[in-house]
């Protein structure tokens, strides 16, 4: 009977060590879902501000962007204006020493007018001359006929 004893007092033994285990295991069980719980709520919480700050961040990239694009818009109005500026000028002034030149070759090349001061021209008919008259031969009166 020594054995069956030993066998009870082994069972009980192991039976209370699986129980004060089983009790160990279910409060550590207990407190990691409570950490567990802890953590996914500060992972969220870490998730939600992380998620706000890159929105806040695309939103100012987005603003920043649209300000500088607007100042280079400006940039390229403020430019195109100046161009067409200069390249109106530029045919001005083209167009003012090509007149210039043409009038000076012009005026230098030695085409000059009469001076509006002279005296007129007179011109004078001749007399037509007179024409001869024909020749007619003096018939003799007693000519016979």
């Amino acid at each position: 009977m020594a054995a069956s004893t030993d066998k009870d007092y082994i069972d009980a033994k192991l039976e209370g060590t699986s129980a004060h285990l089983l009790g160990e295991v279910r409060l550590a069980n207990a407190e990691f879902a409570g950490n567990l719980k802890e953590y996914q709520a500060q992972s969220i919480a870490r998730m939600d501000m992380l998620d706000q700050t890159i929105k806040s961040g695309i939103l100012s990239a987005r603003d920043e962007l649209n300000t500088k694009l607007a100042l280079i818009e400006a940039n390229v109005y403020r430019v195109q204006s100046e161009i067409i500026r200069w390249v109106v000028g530029a045919i001005i002034g083209g167009a003012a020493v090509t007149i210039s030149a043409t009038s000076f070759l012009l005026s230098s090349a030695g085409l000059k007018c009469p001076p509006a001061s002279a005296a007129p021209v007179v011109v004078y008919a001749q007399p037509a001359p007179a024409e001869a008259a024909p020749a007619t031969q003096a018939v003799p009166a007693n000519r016979p006929k």
